[in-house]
């Protein structure tokens, strides 16, 4: 006799039976559509393993359906998180930590759009007029501030539509699909000493 404790029951046991009985109404029906022998037999049948293949396989592609909904649902905060901290790593990489001199950021302005680096000019701009702001005391900053979060803190400014130029043009070029060009950073440079002479 054979001692110890045996599971009963579990859901991998439960499945393969649920499998097996759908197999098994399945080749009922089909027995049913198939022309007899003498014998009154089925003349042919399908194997129970296929039945069982064929079950998981189901299972297979509707929990691949599920995961794929989800994802799909998901995507755009995970697009977003994503963002956040590419954006949050590059920053701290490639920018100084607030605050530098305002006549760093202008001087890197102007030494990037000589090199016709126009993304990394406008870039220098924003930070300038952040710079500004925060040394006359009208907005500090914050790194944790978002572009959509500047916008708002400046709109009760003087200069506000030149503020949110800045603003605007930052998150097009630097997190956005657009491209920059001497144009762009004649805007920005204008919407800058405007905020300057202010």
């Amino acid at each position: 006799m054979l001692s110890g404790s045996f599971e009963r029951n579990n859901p991998q046991w439960q499945l393969q039976q649920l499998g097996r009985q759908i197999g098994e109404w399945i080749e009922l029906q089909f027995s049913k559509l198939a022309p007899k022998n003498e014998s009154g037999l089925p003349q042919w049948q399908i194997p129970s393993e296929f039945w069982e293949v064929l079950f998981k396989v189901c299972v297979l592609l509707m929990v691949l359906t599920l995961i794929w909904q989800v994802a799909r649902l998901l995507s755009p905060y995970l697009k977003q998180l994503e963002h956040r901290v590419k954006s949050k790593a590059f920053n701290q990489a490639t920018e100084p930590a607030l605050p530098p001199s305002l006549t760093n950021w202008l001087r890197r302005a102007r030494d990037q759009q000589r090199q016709g680096n126009y993304r990394e000019a406008c870039r220098a701009l924003y930070m300038a007029m952040l710079q500004r702001l925060h040394d006359t005391q009208q907005v500090l900053h914050q790194p944790s501030r978002t572009d959509g979060e500047y916008r708002q803190v400046v709109q009760t400014l003087p200069k506000a539509q030149a503020c949110q130029l800045l603003i605007n043009t930052h998150e097009q070029v630097w997190f956005g699909d657009s491209a920059s060009s001497a144009e762009i950073f004649d805007l920005c440079q204008k919407a800058y000493r405007e905020i300057d002479q202010s």
